[in-house]
C-alpha cells in the first residue's frame, strides 16, 4: 500500500509539472516570444506591450501568493489553465477569422496578456508550493528532484521543437493544440489533484492513499 501511495504521488505531480510545462510555459514562455516575434513586431506599440506583460509579472507575484491560501491550490490552478486556454483560442480565431483580421494585431495582445495574467495565478506558482506539501517526508526530496526534471526536460523538448511543428502545421493548429492541451490539464487536476488548503501533510497523504 505503501508503494502504491508513492507511485500515486508522483504520477500526479510528475503529470502535473509535464502538462504545464507542455504547454511552452516559462516566465519567457515561447507562445510569448513567438507572438512578439512574428506579430507584435509590427505594431507601433511593442514596447507598451512588452513592458506591460512584464509588470503581469510583478503584479502576478503580488495576487497570486494572497489566493493560493484563500482559493485553494486546486482551483486556482482550474481558473488558471481554464483562462490560459480560453487566451490561446482567441490567438487562434484572431488568426483562423477573416472577419476578425483588421483586429488580429488588437486580440493578439490581449490574448497574450491574459495569458500571461492566467498563468500567473496558478499555473506558475501553484506548483511549486504543491509538491513539498503532496509529497511524504521520506521521498520527498527524490520525488521533487524527479518532478522538477520532468519540468525541465518537457519545457527544453517544447522549445527545440516549437518552431519546426509551426512551420509544419501553421501557428493556428499550434494554438488549437495548446487549447486542447489546458483542457486536457484542467480536467486531469479536476479528477486527481487534492486539495491542500487547511489541511495537515498528514490529511494529505490520507486523502492520496489509494484505499480512501
Amino acid at each position: 500500500m505503501a508503494v502504491k501511495l508513492r507511485v500515486v504521488e508522483v504520477s500526479v505531480n510528475g503529470s502535473l509539472k509535464y502538462l504545464a510545462k507542455d504547454l511552452g510555459i516559462i516566465q519567457d514562455t515561447v507562445l510569448q516570444g513567438w507572438i512578439f516575434s512574428a506579430v507584435l513586431e509590427f505594431l507601433l506599440m511593442l514596447q507598451q506591450v512588452h513592458w506591460l506583460v512584464h509588470q503581469m509579472f510583478f503584479v502576478r507575484t503580488m495576487v497570486a501568493s494572497s489566493l493560493m491560501d484563500n482559493q485553494g491550490r486546486k482551483s486556482l490552478l482550474i481558473i488558471s489553465f481554464s483562462g490560459m486556454g480560453a487566451s490561446i483560442l482567441l490567438l487562434f480565431v484572431s488568426f483562423t477569422w477573416k472577419v476578425l483580421a483588421p483586429y488580429s494585431g488588437t486580440l493578439a495582445v490581449l490574448g497574450t496578456v491574459f495569458y500571461v495574467l492566467s498563468f500567473s495565478l496558478g499555473a506558475g506558482p501553484v506548483p511549486a508550493l504543491l509538491l513539498p506539501e503532496i509529497f511524504a517526508s521520506r521521498i520527498r526530496v527524490k520525488a521533487i528532484s524527479l518532478s522538477l526534471g520532468t519540468h525541465w526536460i518537457s519545457n527544453f523538448v517544447t522549445g527545440m521543437y516549437f518552431l519546426s511543428v509551426v512551420d509544419k502545421f501553421r501557428i493556428s493548429s499550434v494554438y488549437l493544440g495548446f487549447a486542447t492541451m489546458c483542457l486536457v490539464t484542467v480536467l486531469y487536476i479536476a479528477s486527481n489533484v487534492v486539495e491542500t488548503k487547511g489541511r495537515s501533510l498528514e490529511e494529505i497523504e490520507l486523502a492520496l492513499s489509494p484505499s480512501t
